[in-house]
């Protein structure tokens, strides 16, 4: 009985030292077959593609929603998106060349009746109707496209050089923050839309049309509870970002206006 006692303790002192010698000089080699073992396991998988997908969900942004139709807007079936502008639905007409004026009216953003479904809705529409106006006023000035941009009601009545922008914000609505930042997946989100004409001011002709619509969900994986719960910092946010999507709308006019499209004159002298 001492033998086999013996012969079975030494079998386990080797197979540990074995075991040891393995885990010490193998070690990197040893870790990454048991944690390729390991996560080949579907269930192990399926777990770590969910916790993946309920961490970064709420972070993941829904912009460009489709425009809801107001009644604001002169025709909504001609609305198209333009390759390249980042404004979800306009329409342009062919004969405007924006080089035939030289001043840009930007009108208070309006506020339409029923925009919004609550009162907090409704105060940060007005809180942000001027945030924008002064917004597009200076995003605009920084283009040169015009002699002048402004923001107030100076200009002569019936200047046929004037260009006027008027946007009204016709759907508010602040979305439920606390749901923002527990469920996300879109779910809470705000959102906000702004329509918009641009006419002439001495013919009040119509050269184009817009609407855009922004749902924000909140960023709580990256800019944690307040760009998540603050309904008016994320539809600030949206309403800047369709300030300078309506700069490239106007560039974009601009570099597509029939004048640019025709071939320059030839002068002959002989």
């Amino acid at each position: 009985m001492s033998r086999k006692k013996d012969m079975r303790a030494t079998f386990v002192v080797h197979f540990f030292q074995h075991y040891r010698y393995n885990m010490l000089v193998n070690y990197p080699s040893c870790f990454g077959e048991i944690w390729f073992s390991f996560m080949t396991s579907k269930f192990i998988k399926s777990i770590v593609l969910a916790v993946m997908v309920f961490s970064i969900a709420p972070a993941l942004p829904v912009y460009g929603a489709k425009a809801v139709k107001t009644g604001y807007l002169q025709d909504y079936a001609r609305l198209g998106h333009v390759g390249g502008v980042p404004v979800e639905q306009v329409w342009v007409d062919p004969d405007f060349d924006i080089k035939n004026f030289s001043t840009l009216y930007i009108t208070p953003v309006q506020v339409a009746p029923g925009a919004a479904q609550d009162a907090q809705s409704l105060a940060n529409a007005k809180k942000l109707s001027k945030m924008m106006q002064a917004q597009m006023v200076s995003s605009f000035k920084t283009t040169e496209m015009f002699n002048v941009v402004a923001g107030n009601s100076f200009l002569k009545k019936g200047d046929k050089s004037v260009l006027v922008l008027q946007t009204r914000i016709t759907i508010i609505d602040n979305g439920k923050g606390w749901v923002r930042n527990l469920i996300g997946f879109g779910a809470g989100a705000t959102t906000v839309q702004l329509e918009g004409k641009v006419f002439d001011a001495r013919y009040k002709r119509t050269y184009m049309e817009f609407a855009d619509r922004r749902v924000n969900p909140g960023n709580r994986f990256f800019g944690g509870k307040k760009s998540t719960c603050d309904a008016e910092f994320l539809q600030g946010i949206d309403l800047k970002r369709i300030s300078q999507a309506l700069v490239d709308l106007f560039a974009y006019t601009k570099e597509n206006s029939p004048t640019s499209k025709k071939p320059p004159v030839t002068r002959r002298f002989f």
